[in-house]
């Protein structure tokens, strides 16, 4: 008789009780060397290659800004950005403080080099952190911690201003017209025209806003000193007065500056200075606190 090969059962997998897997297309084993078993190890990709994929997702989001395709961004385009990013109310304001923080060369623009500088952080952060690298959540996080700071101060500079006019016109009644003060606030904050030392952008002139007020009253206070005179100079022309004084009377008439109260243009700028000063330390603190 012809003798047949007995069939052996299969081998149990050891704890299981179940037949073993395919072991020809079972993964390695863990912390097996894989080149040796015939496994291709990915490649990491060098310092220089990570570089190069940073500067194409920068070049990529500064596309994206860069509507008219000039090569530099202007506050109109980061305001249009920013209202497809960000939903905000007020984008003009927020445009002219993320272009004060990127705009390093105070041009009125926005090179690639500039905003490299500025979003590059964002980017590396965004890869540390494990996320998927998309232009516009990059774009959105960069710009979002410029904004928090600066809408900031220019609240409490715009707070301040409502707080001292409604203070200013308490105090002096409706005798007289109080657009001199929005006058004030047009041409010493919001477009000082007058001065082409004047900083390019609004975020930048919170101290250029509080010197010109520190020299607006010391200019009044030193028109309103009662003045010690001889009888020489008592005698000399009314229309001889100091080019200080000249540039003072200048001020008052383009504000408008009522003439029956010598004091309210003193009084209102000193209370916008220390109504600002105080709210910034009043932040200042708050911060502290939080932090």
């Amino acid at each position: 008789c012809t003798a047949t090969k007995p069939t052996l059962p299969q081998a149990l997998h050891p704890g299981t009780g179940h037949p073993p897997q395919d072991f020809d297309n079972m993964p390695p084993p863990m912390f097996a060397n894989l080149a040796s078993l015939g496994h291709a190890c990915e490649r990491r990709r060098s310092s220089a290659e990570t570089e190069v994929g940073l500067h194409d997702i920068v070049r990529e989001a500064f596309d994206k800004v860069d509507l008219n395709g000039d090569g530099k961004l202007s506050p109109p385009e980061i305001a249009q950005s920013l209202k497809s990013l960000l939903e905000l109310q007020d984008p003009v304001n927020d445009a002219d403080s993320i272009c004060a923080a990127i705009d390093t060369d105070g041009d009125g623009y926005i090179c690639l080099s500039e905003f490299h500088d500025f979003i590059h952080s964002t980017v590396v952060q965004h890869l540390a952190a494990g996320r998927q690298l998309e232009v516009e959540r990059i774009l959105r996080d960069a710009f979002s911690r410029v904004l928090t700071e600066a809408k900031s101060e220019r609240e409490d500079i715009i707070r301040a201003f409502m707080e001292s006019e409604k203070t200013t016109k308490k105090a002096s009644g409706n005798v007289f017209s109080h657009s001199w003060m929005h006058k004030i606030f047009e041409g010493m904050y919001n477009n000082p025209t007058d001065d082409p030392n004047a900083p390019i952008y609004r975020a930048h002139r919170g101290g250029y806003l509080k010197e010109r007020l520190k020299t607006l009253v010391a200019n009044e206070e030193r028109a309103l000193k009662p003045k010690k005179s001889s009888s020489m100079e008592r005698r000399a022309s009314a229309d001889d007065v100091s080019p200080a004084e000249a540039k003072r009377q200048a001020f008052r008439k383009a504000i408008d500056a009522p003439d029956a109260d010598k004091t309210v243009v003193k009084s209102f700028a000193s209370l916008w200075l220390e109504k600002i000063e105080a709210l910034q330390v009043e932040r200042t603190l708050s911060l502290q606190v939080q932090g």
